[in-house]
């Protein structure tokens, strides 16, 4: 998982505490056991719940991405399945139903707001945008 986030630092991705500053969060390789969250994945995703908590939110949304399943469909549905993980988890935590959207893509270079990403990047990647 570290060279994964210093790769991502690389390429020029928001992570860590300047992701979190701007109510963006990443769940990489290290936060998933295929599409079930691992600790540290529950972890960030209470972080992206307490942050919801004390702000006002207009929306979260959950760009869900993954590529190494060997057909377009099944990149679809692990990228599926990771971001209903991802919505489940925050809606355990407490965060309204209706401000969270979801948008998965397969083998993609889009993060779906513009921001191109390297290919690398999206694999196993579940990006999580507050705005607030």
């Amino acid at each position: 998982m570290r060279m994964f986030w210093l790769a991502a630092g690389i390429i020029g991705l928001n992570c860590g505490a300047q992701a979190q500053d701007a109510g963006m969060f990443y769940l990489s390789q290290g936060e998933w056991n295929g599409a079930v969250l691992t600790q540290s994945g529950h972890d960030i995703i209470g972080e992206v719940a307490r942050a919801s908590l004390h702000q006002q939110v207009a929306q979260i949304d959950i760009n869900g991405m993954a590529d190494l399943a060997p057909t377009e469909a099944g990149q679809r549905r692990m990228a599926a399945s990771r971001a209903q993980a991802v919505r489940d988890e925050l809606i355990h935590d407490a965060v309204v139903v209706g401000d969270i959207v979801v948008v998965t893509y397969g083998a993609q270079n889009s993060a779906g707001n513009g921001i191109e990403v390297a290919p690398s990047a999206a694999k196993h990647r579940v990006e999580v945008i507050v705005h607030y």
